[in-house]
This record gives structure tokens, sequence and C-alpha cells, in this order.
């Protein structure tokens, strides 16, 4: 490796000290893909209206679930996926409130997942991205709340100052397993978080009905340091 990119000094001072690589390798210039979160929302609409198929989605609101990888328990995102789409309560969520939840799995999880399309759920995969020739940046303009867990994604939505919902379920082994890089959690996840799927649906029921709630906390988190 020649140089790694990151965005502040912070970051740069996180890299180095978690990776041990050479602060004089790392550039601060931001990140390249986040140049798409900048194009006007109807353009990823159009182009995630053109990656599932579909035309009658520019009326629902966009929730997009990304899990990120687990090493240490190959089908804990598939089950934590599973609990959620199992649940009657959170079907009738989704459809109640006319929102499409989009869940793109991690890429190195994807042989646990089949795609599904359906009217207020979407399971999206890489081949889906590769046959439009696309990535999920190029939409992520469109989504209205993203839904995540420890996916540094997050750090790259803010740039939209959008709302955030951490879903957590299995957030003390992640802890114990993996760890984290930033710490306390809570300090560093802008949003409602939830462990179950009841949790789920009363997290996304109050952003819903107050996006600016944690507007401050990521204002906080975007700024350079």
């Amino acid at each position: 490796m020649d140089h790694l990119i990151t965005t502040s000094e912070f970051e740069r001072l996180v890299f180095s000290s978690a990776f041990l690589i050479d602060p004089r390798k790392i550039l601060i210039l931001g990140q390249p893909r986040c140049d798409a979160l900048y194009r006007p929302r109807d353009t990823g609409m159009n182009i995630l209206c053109r990656i599932l198929g579909q035309g009658d989605i520019v009326e629902k609101r966009i929730l997009l679930y990304l899990p990120t990888f687990r090493e240490y328990n190959a089908g804990a995102s598939r089950r934590i996926l599973e609990e959620i789409l199992a649940s009657e309560k959170f079907r009738r969520f989704v459809k109640d409130e006319n929102l499409l939840f989009i869940c793109k799995p991690h890429s190195h999880d994807e042989g646990a997942f089949q795609a599904y399309n359906g009217e207020h759920i979407h399971i999206l995969l890489n081949d889906d991205l590769r046959k439009a020739g696309n990535t999920i940046y190029d939409f992520l303009n469109a989504v209205e709340i993203l839904v995540t867990d420890y996916s540094s994604v997050y750090f790259d939505y803010l740039h939209l100052n959008r709302p955030i919902v951490f879903h957590v379920p299995d957030i003390e082994e992640y802890r114990e397993r993996r760890g984290f890089i930033l710490e306390p959690f809570r300090d560093w996840a802008p949003g409602e978080i939830s462990c179950d799927v009841d949790e789920l649906i009363e997290a996304l029921t109050s952003t819903l009905a107050g996006p600016d709630r944690w507007e401050p906390e990521r204002i906080r988190l975007r700024r350079p340091g």
C-alpha cells in the first residue's frame, strides 16, 4: 500500500493506531465515493427505481438496512434479518407507513441470502448492482432513514444529515468477539438504538415522527477534527 485516504485528522490518528500504518502514508482527501451523495435526490431515486425494476416506489419512504460483516459468526446477519422479516408486526408496520425496507447484505454474507422483491420489502444483492452498473452510493441520497449496526457506512451517510437507526441485538457479543475502535458506542451512534424487533419498530416510529431529534449529534460527528 502506498497511501490510505481518510477524511479528517482524527480519522488519520484512528487508522494509524488501529492498523499500525505510518501516518505520513495517510492522506486527508475525503472519500470519492461520497461525491454521489451530493447529486439531486431525484437522480438517486431514478437509479434505485431502475435497479429494483419498480417505478412505483417514488411515493414510498425508503429505509436501507446495511448490516456489517461478522466474521466470527457466518449466520448472524441472516438470523437478525430473518427475525425482522418473520415479524408480522414489522411487515404490517412497513405497509401501514408506506415504507420500502431494503436490505443490502454485506458482500461476505451474500451466500446466506436470496434476492427478494416485494411491495414493501426488498433484499438487494451485489448481482443486482452489477447488472445495473451501480453501487449503493449511487442511490444512497434517496434513502430517508439508514438502518445499520456497526457498519462504517453511517459515517458517509452523515453527509446527508438524515436519520440513522442502530439495530444492534448482538451488541454485547460483538463487543466481546470483535470489539469497537470507538467507545463508548452510544457516544458514536447518533440515532435511536434497538435490540429486538419491537424496539426497532419503536425506533423507526420515533424517527419518522421526529427526524431532527438526533441532528445535534449528527452535526457534532460531522465536524472535521
